[in-house]
C-alpha cells in the first residue's frame, strides 16, 4: 500500500517542478507531430499547393517532392512552439493556484458523478 504524503512547497523546488512539467509536455511531441501530419488537411494541402505550383507557376515535378519535407517541418516547428508555450504556461502555475484549481476540478466531478447516479436511480423506478 502507497500513501500520499502532503506538505507545503519549499522554493527550491519550483525550478525543478517547471523542469519537470516540460519534460512532460515534450514526451509528447513525437506523437503530436505524427497526428497533425497525417491529419486529412495537412495532407490536402500539400496535394493542393502542388496543383497550384505546378499549374500556374510552371514548377517542375522534381522540385514538388519537396512540398511533403517541406509540410512536415513546419508541423514540426508549430508543435514543437506550441509545446514549449503549454509547457511554460503550466510551468508558472503556483502549487496554490494549482490547489485551487484541482479543487474546483473536484468540486465539478463530484456534482457531475451525483447527477449520474441520480440519473441511473430515476431510470431504474
Amino acid at each position: 500500500m502507497s500513501e500520499v504524503v502532503i506538505r507545503r512547497a519549499r522554493g527550491s523546488e519550483l525550478a525543478r517542478r517547471a523542469e519537470l512539467v516540460r519534460c512532460g509536455f515534450s514526451s509528447y511531441l513525437w506523437d503530436a507531430f505524427l497526428f497533425f501530419f497525417f491529419q486529412e488537411l495537412t495532407l490536402e494541402l500539400c496535394v493542393l499547393a502542388g496543383a497550384v505550383l505546378f499549374i500556374f507557376c510552371g514548377v517542375s515535378a522534381p522540385a514538388l517532392l519537396l512540398l511533403p519535407p517541406a509540410a512536415a517541418a513546419a508541423v514540426l516547428l508549430l508543435v514543437l512552439a506550441t509545446h514549449q508555450a503549454h509547457a511554460h504556461r503550466h510551468a508558472q502555475v503556483t502549487p496554490l493556484q494549482a490547489y485551487y484549481l484541482l479543487t474546483i476540478f473536484a468540486i465539478l466531478y463530484f456534482i457531475y458523478d451525483n447527477i449520474l447516479i441520480s440519473l441511473q436511480l430515476v431510470r431504474k423506478r
